[in-house]
C-alpha cells in the first residue's frame, strides 16, 4: 500500500511523497493558512474509512502532518478567554424570557449563501459529539456555516488587497433571511456570515478595511440596530434546533415587540471544547421600527 502527500507552495510548486504503508484507514489532512493557500493529504489504507483534519497556521509556519487537529496540547481556555475586539452594545431593557438591545453601527466582513435548510447535512445528529462530527468530509464540504467560515478566516488571514493580517475577534453572526417557509420541508433562507472587523477597522479607527481578494467575500457597513435576544444552552448545530428556537421566541414575543419576522441572527458564544451544560447561543429577532 502506499499513499501520496500534495502541498501547495508559493512557488506554485507541487511535490509528491510515497510511502509503504501497513495500517488501513483513508485520512485526508486539509491545512488551511492564513495567507490563503491550502492543501491536502490523502492517506488510503486497507479499511476504507476515511477522516478530515483542518488547521490554520500562520504564512510559513510549520507543522506535525501527525498533530492531532484539536492540538490537544494547546490551552483552548487561555486562547479564549485572551482579551478580543467585539460588537459593543447598550442593554434597553431585561424581560424575563428576553433582552433588548442597542448595537451601533459597525464594519463587517461577511459572505452568504442561499440554504435549503431541507438539505441539513447534520439533520438528526443533535446528539452526536460535535467535535467528531467537525472532524468529517461531511462538515467541511456540505456545512454552510463551515463553507462561510473558511472564506472569511482567509480573508483575515491575509487574502485581501495587500495582504493584510487582521486579528480575530468574538464577533461572528449569521444572518437568516427567510426566503420560502415551508413548515412540512423546511424553509429556503439566505444565510450570511459575517466577521466582526477589530477596532482599528472601525469607523474612526486608525486602519483602512483591506479590499478581499475573493469575490464571495465583501465589507458590509452594519447600521445601528436593536434586536431582541433569547440565549439558551447546549449544542446548537443543526437548523432544526435554530429553527425551533425561533418558533418560541415568536411565540413569546409576539404583541409585545414589532420585529421584522422573516428576519434573524443566530450566534453561538463559546469555542467548541467548551461542555454543552457551559455552552450559550444567542438568537436574535431585529426589531421593526
Amino acid at each position: 500500500m502506499e499513499h501520496t502527500h500534495q502541498h501547495g507552495h508559493t512557488d506554485e510548486k507541487e511535490h509528491n511523497h510515497q510511502h509503504e504503508l501497513t495500517q488501513g484507514e483513508e485520512h485526508i489532512h486539509d491545512h488551511v493558512h492564513t495567507n490563503g493557500e491550502e492543501h491536502t493529504h490523502t492517506h488510503k489504507h486497507i479499511n476504507g474509512e476515511e477522516t478530515i483534519h483542518e488547521h490554520g497556521h500562520t504564512y510559513g509556519e510549520k507543522h506535525n502532518h501527525g498533530e492531532d487537529h484539536f492540538h490537544k496540547n494547546k490551552d483552548w481556555e487561555k486562547e479564549w478567554n485572551k482579551k478580543y475586539d467585539e460588537p459593543s452594545f447598550k442593554v434597553i431593557a431585561d424581560h424575563d424570557d428576553y433582552q433588548e438591545r442597542s448595537y451601533p453601527a459597525a464594519t463587517w466582513a461577511c459572505t452568504s449563501l442561499e440554504v435549503d435548510t431541507a438539505e441539513d447535512p447534520l439533520a438528526g445528529l443533535e446528539n452526536v459529539n460535535f467535535l467528531d462530527i467537525m472532524k468529517t468530509k461531511r462538515y467541511k464540504t456540505k456545512v454552510p456555516s463551515s463553507l462561510m467560515f473558511w472564506p472569511l478566516f482567509r480573508y483575515i488571514g491575509g487574502n485581501n488587497d495587500g495582504e493584510v493580517k487582521i486579528e480575530m475577534t468574538k464577533g461572528v453572526t449569521t444572518k437568516h433571511v427567510v426566503l420560502k417557509e415551508d413548515d412540512r420541508w423546511g424553509d429556503l433562507e439566505k444565510q450570511e456570515m459575517c466577521f466582526y472587523l477589530e477596532e482599528k477597522f472601525q469607523a474612526g479607527g486608525s486602519e483602512t478595511v483591506p479590499a478581499p481578494s475573493d469575490p464571495a467575500v465583501y465589507i458590509q457597513e452594519r447600521p445601528e440596530m436593536t434586536v431582541y435576544v433569547r440565549k439558551f444552552p447546549g449544542w446548537a448545530f443543526t437548523a432544526a434546533i435554530w429553527q425551533d428556537n425561533r418558533a418560541q421566541f415568536l411565540d413569546t414575543i409576539n404583541g409585545e415587540e414589532q420585529v421584522k419576522e422573516k428576519v434573524y441572527y443566530t450566534m453561538s458564544k463559546n469555542h467548541p471544547w467548551v461542555k454543552p451544560e457551559d455552552r450559550l447561543n444567542e438568537l436574535w429577532l431585529e426589531a421593526d421600527i
